[in-house]
């Protein structure tokens, strides 16, 4: 896969989220997995797995989402695709801390919460991730095609950070725990 191939993807993928959110007020948690064929690896594979409302509901649930489906999802599909990198995009609640704020404190819960957030982590292995945030603003309500109400949200970019691997987080890294299953 060349980079402006991944660059197309990423593109694709980014706009297709947003889609989804403007028709369903809402997006759920979800991987995705740029790859290619291993039989064939001109041709590239999009591998889209929502993740299980069970599997977020709390910090250990979340934590063997990471640790153990995502290294098994790995193993199964080391034998078909060669992942080119680990998408992974969810809802979350975006935590305020001040400038004074002790590092030291360890229950990051305790800090207010600032606004709604999509979080899009892009991690392409050897260090190299990206993360996207968007702040979501719920701005109303409106019918969709099928006639049910949903939230009308629109998406303001918030921040963009690079290399964040070494800022920890329990969905920092899942490239290596995908590939090294």
């Amino acid at each position: 896969m060349t980079e402006e191939q991944f660059e197309n993807m990423k593109e694709m993928y980014l706009n297709n989220i947003k889609r989804f959110i403007n028709e369903t007020g809402g997006l759920f948690p979800h991987v995705t997995i740029f790859a290619t064929k291993v039989e064939a690896p001109d041709e590239i594979g999009i591998i889209h797995v929502p993740i299980p409302e069970e599997l977020m509901k709390n910090d250990r649930a979340k934590d063997k989402f990471v640790d153990v489906v995502i290294p098994e999802l790995g193993s199964k599909l080391k034998d078909m695709f060669t992942p080119k990198a680990v998408l992974w995009a969810s809802e979350a609640w975006m935590r305020d801390a001040d400038k004074d704020f002790d590092p030291a404190v360890t229950d990051y819960k305790k800090l207010p919460i600032k606004c709604e957030v999509l979080i899009i982590t892009i991690d392409k292995g050897e260090g190299t991730t990206t993360t996207l945030i968007y702040k979501m603003n719920r701005t109303g309500m409106k019918v969709n095609e099928e006639g049910s109400m949903i939230d009308q949200v629109e998406l303001e970019p918030y921040k963009e950070t690079e290399d964040l691997t070494s800022g920890g987080g329990r969905f920092t890294g899942l490239f290596e725990k995908l590939v090294t299953a």
